[in-house]
């Protein structure tokens, strides 16, 4: 009957250590995978994209139209008029990028004049919460690359710290 209870624990312990090799295993092929995701050496602030199946001057076409939100920093507050510098996708440059191969898209710095309306949603923080310095998300219903002034639909405060700024560039 002791050795019963042996061959019993010693069965257990082997599996276990079959389980726990699996799971470490497993782990390791997630890790490599985001390792070599990351391996790109690309500012945090630029994105990479894999070449379009569409032309060239449609997909830049595309790509303005659909951005119309912001991630920037608080320079001014004027009233209803929130001044905010992010970092963007370079409009005027887009078209001379080369897109049959990986490329990254240009970023600038650029200062937009948002206006607060009354259908303006606050998300953490009210208007008069704001101050310069902060950093906001802001989405506006139209695309926002090619102006400087727009009417903000949504004001999200980000908290978290670690979110770069235009003035501040991510850290690796």
């Amino acid at each position: 009957m002791n050795n019963t209870i042996k061959d019993t624990l010693f069965a257990v312990i082997i599996l276990a250590l079959v389980v726990i090799g699996y799971i470490v295993y497993q782990q390791g092929q997630i890790i490599s995978r985001l390792e070599v995701g990351e391996s790109n050496n690309t500012p945090s602030t630029a994105t990479t994209f894999s070449p379009p199946v569409q032309s060239n001057e449609s997909y830049v076409q595309t790509y303005t139209a659909q951005q119309t939100s912001i991630v920037g920093q608080i320079k001014a507050i004027a009233g209803s008029v929130v001044t905010v510098e992010a970092s963007v996708a370079d409009a005027s440059m887009l078209t001379q990028i080369d897109m049959s191969k990986p490329f990254t898209i240009p970023q600038i710095v650029k200062t937009y004049q948002i206006q607060i309306t009354p259908a303006t949603i606050f998300i953490n923080k009210t208007l008069s919460e704001l101050k310069i310095g902060d950093s906001v998300e802001v989405t506006a219903s139209t695309p926002i690359l090619t102006v400087s002034t727009f009417a903000a639909n949504k004001v999200i405060y980000l908290s978290l710290v670690g979110i770069p700024t235009p003035s501040q560039p991510a850290s690796h």
